[in-house]
């Protein structure tokens, strides 16, 4: 550790990393490792400009992840390290990625990290764009369905909404679709039995609209099958909802969500802009979040300072 935190050039840290990361597979002594400062340490070594010393610092990070106080971090509604795991999952260095989704899919299952990374959107996004990649390597897709599967299993709801819900997230047919362009891969034993999940999930969505029921196609970019079928499937829905009309009805529904959503955000940085109202909200966001006040008496109390 001490070759890490104090080292004299990048290939003293590049080592000690490296034996880090072998003593960490060790329950002895990845707990010696936290209990000593380990992940801190680590953790600063990934501002590292090197890429081989950043990707070792990633990987002993990968092997302490499974430690309670280390999932502890994770859980936090601020979580930094979910955040450095997520970036690195989209980077553009292969093995980083892999050992940043290998964490991830290991944590998934943890329900508070789950909800923590749905919440974020980036994550799913890293997950999408390895089942939708053609080039993705089996490793990846391994660790994209495993991961996937850990979200469906404890977060349905998030991921492709409720039955009562007026339309499911805005995740959720990019999500079905990698489901879906998982299902076939070859090896990959997870992919199959989440897309089986999905199927029996959709029987308790509401449809997006009245004339269309989402179908549940098969389909591999690695063996270049069922594509095509997919394809069709798309212009199908295309076509039927320009034909009833649904297509222009959410289109102008979407319009009108975004005027207000806009409208929103600027009469609150309106507001925000008088020194007097930010004091005041954040005050009442202060008192709401420790439970002395109700959100709806903090916002009765800040539009009644408006009238003053």
């Amino acid at each position: 550790m001490k070759l890490v935190d104090t080292y004299e050039n990048e290939l003293q840290a590049f080592e000690g990393c490296l034996a880090l990361c072998n003593l960490a597979t060790v329950d002895e002594l990845k707990e010696r490792m936290v209990k000593c400062g380990a992940w801190r340490t680590v953790q600063m070594t990934l501002t590292s400009s090197n890429e081989q010393l950043q990707r070792a610092a990633l990987e002993v990070m990968c092997n302490l992840c499974t430690h309670d106080e280390i999932i502890e971090r994770f859980c936090a509604a601020d979580s930094q390290e979910l955040r450095i795991f997520i970036g690195f999952a989209q980077s553009d260095d292969p093995k980083a990625v892999v050992a940043a989704t290998g964490a991830l899919a290991t944590l998934l299952p943890v329900p508070e990290i789950g909800e923590r990374f749905v919440q974020s959107e980036k994550g799913i996004e890293a997950f999408v764009e390895i089942a939708l990649n053609p080039d993705s390597e089996p490793a990846l897709l391994h660790r994209a369905a495993v991961g996937l599967k850990a979200l469906f299993a404890h977060h349905t709801d998030a991921l492709v909404g409720t039955p009562d819900a007026d339309e499911p997230p805005a995740h959720a047919l990019v999500v079905l679709g990698s489901l879906m362009m998982l299902s076939k891969v070859g090896n990959c034993p997870p992919a199959k039995q989440a897309a089986v999940d999905y199927r029996r999930a959709l029987h308790l969505v509401q449809p997006p609209g009245a004339s269309w029921e989402p179908p549940v196609l098969t389909c591999s970019a690695i063996e270049r099958t069922g594509l095509a079928e997919l394809w069709s499937e798309i212009e199908r829905h295309r076509a039927l909802m320009t034909e009833t009309g649904e297509r222009d009805e959410r289109r102008r529904d979407q319009k009108l969500t975004w005027m207000r959503t806009m409208l929103q955000e600027r009469l609150l940085a309106h507001f925000d802009a008088d020194p007097a109202f930010a004091s005041a909200r954040a005050d009442a966001e202060a008192a709401v979040s420790d439970g002395s006040l109700s959100p709806s008496v903090a916002v009765d109390q800040l539009l009644d300072g408006l009238g003053s």
